[in-house]
């Protein structure tokens, strides 16, 4: 809102800049612009959730709201939400199933979990939707997905320019000495990757024990130049895979059988609070941030004659800092 108010200042104080040209605009343009400046304060510049609420509370009926709801202020989201979440942890504790996530989690943690799902959840509904209700399809999703995560963190890796150059440049190395500890290292790395070819994420796990501190400048053709070029392009290679190593390490393990276990509990509880989260809004009434937004998409997307109606309004929307807007 505070920007929105500082992007009405400076739509204002341009307007009044050009005015204060005078003579040296023609008269009908001069006219124009003084029209401009008579309409800002009508102008709509707002939130996006601002032209929400509004088309929202022109079409109460449509949209089936009662049109005295009031928005929610990120406060008042956070306040109804810590009630949601705290009241559906009560409830799973006395529940058999949801119970057993007090076993996977601390209470402290799983009130810090679900209530992220809750902040999100829009976002969670749908992927939610979209994944399969039995446990070994969902298992095969995420084993399938996790290979998938592996392999385009190696991929990543592999096309970076710095990577692709320093691996380049260890491949061409000849060392006039084999027993050169440099030399030995340069060897059992050529021999976990290969001389040419692409290597895969468990050849490239030897980087991580390269050692720096090593090499005879006597050893290699072009001496101390060679030796710092080679360690330069070794720690590059060792910083790069140490920095991916989370993603190119990825394996199915016991912390996702563990979730997997508690998967349907833990969906059960978000439900729960969901739901008491929407009983809570519903009491006073109000909407969220959320809310705003998907409700606004749904009728605008399901009552032709309410799009129609706003877009003989509006001809076009300007939208500052892009790229903090979502799919809705």
């Amino acid at each position: 809102k505070k920007a929105a108010r500082e992007m009405r200042n400076r739509v204002r104080q341009e307007v009044n800049a050009y005015l204060r040209k005078g003579s040296d605009i023609a008269p009908a343009e001069l006219a124009r612009w003084r029209d401009v400046h008579d309409a800002l304060d009508a102008a709509r510049i707002g939130t996006i959730h601002s032209l929400c609420g509004e088309i929202l509370r022109r079409h109460p009926a449509e949209a089936g709201l009662d049109p005295r709801f009031e928005m929610l202020d990120e406060g008042q989201m956070a306040l109804l939400q810590a009630q949601a979440v705290e009241e559906a942890l009560v409830w799973a504790a006395d529940d058999v199933e949801a119970a057993r996530l007090f076993v996977l989690w601390p209470e402290r943690q799983l009130r810090q979990r679900v209530g992220d799902l809750v902040h999100k959840r829009l976002d969670v509904d749908h992927a939610w939707a979209a994944l399969p209700a039995f446990e070994a399809e969902l298992r095969d999703r995420w084993q399938a997905r996790i290979v998938a995560s592996r392999d385009e963190a190696l991929v990543s890796l592999l096309s970076d320019p710095a990577f692709e150059a320093a691996l380049e440049l260890v491949r061409e190395a000849r060392p006039l000495r084999q027993e050169d500890k440099l030399a030995q290292q340069v060897q059992t790395l050529l021999g976990a990757v290969g001389v040419s070819g692409v290597p895969l994420a468990r050849d490239l796990e030897m980087l991580d024990g390269i050692r720096l501190n090593v090499g005879s400048a006597k050893a290699w053709p072009r001496g101390k130049d060679e030796v710092r070029q080679l360690k330069d392009a070794l720690r590059t290679l060792r910083e790069q895979w140490r920095a991916a190593r989370q993603w190119l390490t990825l394996e199915w393990n016991e912390a996702d059988q563990a979730l997997l276990d508690h998967y349907h509990a833990l969906q059960r509880l978000y439900e729960r609070a969901t739901r008491r989260y929407a009983a809570l809004k519903a009491e006073r009434p109000a909407l969220d941030f959320d809310d705003l937004e998907a409700r606004a998409v749904h009728l605008l997307s399901t009552r032709a004659g309410v799009a129609t109606a706003w877009q003989a309004e509006i001809a076009a929307l300007l939208v500052d800092e892009f790229q903090d807007t979502n799919r809705r």
